[in-house]
């Protein structure tokens, strides 16, 4: 909605008519104040009270705003509700500059947005890698060329210390722990959430980063179940949007009384929703000890592929532009959450696929580079062959498949469907 792309109306789940028709009882402009266990009621702030036989609480997250000086001025917000949205594509009418404060997922789509709108954008970020809980160190880095080449720009390595006042009660720049300060007519502060649990809290429902739930998505009361952002479950909170499709999944399942789904958990995979750039990482894909990562990189292109592979099965991907079939990143998504997730070569690879122009690949026993022909460095006709080098995953039933360049000696194909 912020970069224009849609309008409320197109992300509006169901209009209020459907909630009749559906018999659900909806409640407008209330606050929950209570939960009375004991009665089994919840209490609005005007007094109106709702009996359940079981309750489900989705109280979602806050966002963190940073304990600075300024924090409170006018034209300081945060990016959570379709409020905040509203004041920034307002702001960006009759306002030039904007600094958004953290440069993760919601930081960059709404610094993109902010753009798109006519702004001159800068986005702090406290690491020197942008999203550095969701990428790697090089793909990190080819997302930030992308976003400066679209007219962004990155103070890394950051610490912010306070908003300035610009002598009427409203934001006039951003300064730094080094002193040092760049003019901002709007700041965003997307830094984190914390899960909303107070409500539960003040219920006596056990919370811990959270609300704590089992396998069920209950609660430590069997009657009350809770889902989404608000909930620690194994001791994780996501704060993503999947996560809570498949907990919601379950604790539906329950509370219709149509099965016993139990929710264990989900794997980690993100994608940044701007508009031109695709970028997908899914659960171990740093690697680390045991592990084998296979990478294909090719900077004229701005394509980039990395696969982390530990006994022969692969746990983790991060991948980032050039060209990908469609399906191949929730492919990678579910081979990798799958214990019988394996990459075995294809006996199909066309013999002409090796060739004098080969590309080099290198191993050191954990790292395994796989580069395209010193002479197709500087252009991108290495990475579609006439033949493609095709791999299968043992646990995958789809046919989406990680298309790459054949062109290459090893034993390893690092492509995975």
């Amino acid at each position: 909605m912020l970069a224009g792309e849609q309008n409320f109306k197109d992300i509006v789940l169901n209009p209020l008519p459907w909630y009749e028709e559906n018999g659900i009882h909806l409640h407008l402009g209330k606050t929950i104040s209570r939960i009375d266990r004991t009665r089994r009621v919840v209490v609005t702030d005007d007094g109106t009270e709702a009996r359940y036989d079981c309750l489900l609480i989705a109280t979602g997250s806050t966002p963190f705003i940073l304990p600075v000086p300024g924090k409170d001025l006018k034209g300081v917000i945060t990016y959570r509700d379709i409020c905040d949205t509203e004041i920034m594509i307002e702001t960006a009418r009759v306002r030039r500059r904007a600094v958004l404060i953290g440069g993760g997922l919601l930081g960059l789509e709404a610094a993109n947005g902010l753009k798109l709108r006519g702004m001159d954008v800068a986005v702090v970020h406290l690491a020197d890698t942008l999203l550095e809980r969701q990428r790697d160190a090089t793909a990190g880095t080819l997302l930030q060329q992308s976003l400066q080449e679209r007219g962004l720009s990155f103070p890394m390595g950051k610490s912010t210390t306070g908003i300035v006042d610009n002598g009427s009660g409203e934001v006039g720049a951003v300064r730094f722990k080094d002193g040092e300060e760049i003019p901002a007519d709007l700041v965003v502060m997307a830094a984190g959430i914390r899960p909303n649990s107070a409500l539960a809290e003040s219920a006596g429902l056990h919370c811990n980063r959270g609300i704590v739930v089992g396998n069920t998505l209950q609660t430590y009361d069997p009657r009350i179940y809770a889902v989404g952002e608000c909930v620690s479950h194994r001791g994780v909170a996501y704060g993503l949007v999947a996560p809570l499709f498949e907990q919601a999944r379950v604790c539906a399942n329950h509370l219709a009384l149509m099965g016993i789904g139990t929710y264990k958990g989900s794997v980690s995979s993100t994608r940044l929703k701007v508009t031109g750039i695709d970028l997908f990482s899914v659960s171990d894909f740093l690697g680390g000890d045991g592990t084998e990562e296979i990478v294909l990189s090719d900077p004229a292109s701005g394509a980039y592929r990395k696969l982390v592979i530990k006994e022969g099965k692969l746990v983790g991907a991060c991948l980032y532009g050039g060209p990908t079939e469609p399906g191949t990143s929730s492919c990678c998504a579910r081979a990798a959450s799958s214990a019988n997730c394996a990459i075995t070569s294809c006996s199909a690879r066309p013999a002409s696929a090796t060739s004098a122009r080969s590309s080099t690949t290198s191993s050191t026993g954990r790292h395994r580079t796989v580069a395209p022909p010193a002479a197709s460095r500087s252009t991108t006709t290495w990475s579609r062959p006439g033949s493609w080098s095709r791999a299968c995953c043992t646990a995958c039933s789809t046919r989406s498949t990680l298309r790459h360049c054949a062109r290459w000696s090893g034993p390893v194909a690092w492509s995975a469907s």
